[in-house]
């Protein structure tokens, strides 16, 4: 049996939100490097310029990927994608009874139980529905 104390590490690599923590983490650190590489004495002023626009064009690029990340991530967890064209169909309560009497007398038939077991397979088999 497989240990269900941890989980899968498969479980948080494929996960959106782990996609926008590294989208962010990458946004950042090119920011960094490139703000490290504006303050090298080597650059001259219209270089260091075009690095900073690049920088602040870089930076709200993104801030756009991450702010589209969380909006379809919400999107998706409000509503899930395959609900979308699922008809719901619920049965009568006539139609349950009947199709819960129908299986119960298989089971009956199939064990040929006495009429004082039937009341405890009606319950069990209640219970195990449920389950």
């Amino acid at each position: 049996m497989a240990n269900q104390g941890k989980p899968a590490l498969t479980n948080y690599i494929i996960s959106s939100r782990n996609n926008l923590f590294v989208i962010v983490g990458l946004v950042i650190l090119i920011c960094l490097f490139l703000g490290i590489a504006a303050t090298s004495p080597t650059l001259e002023t219209v270089q260091r310029w075009v690095l900073i626009v690049f920088v602040i064009v870089f930076a709200v690029f993104g801030l756009g990927i991450a702010i589209w990340l969380i909006l379809r991530q919400a999107r998706q967890n409000a509503v899930g994608r395959d609900n979308r064209e699922f008809g719901w169909k619920t049965s009568s309560t006539d139609s349950q009874r009947r199709k819960l009497n129908d299986n119960l007398r298989e089971i009956i038939a199939a064990l040929k139980l006495s009429d004082v077991q039937i009341d405890d397979l009606f319950s069990a088999y209640v219970v195990a529905e449920d389950l």
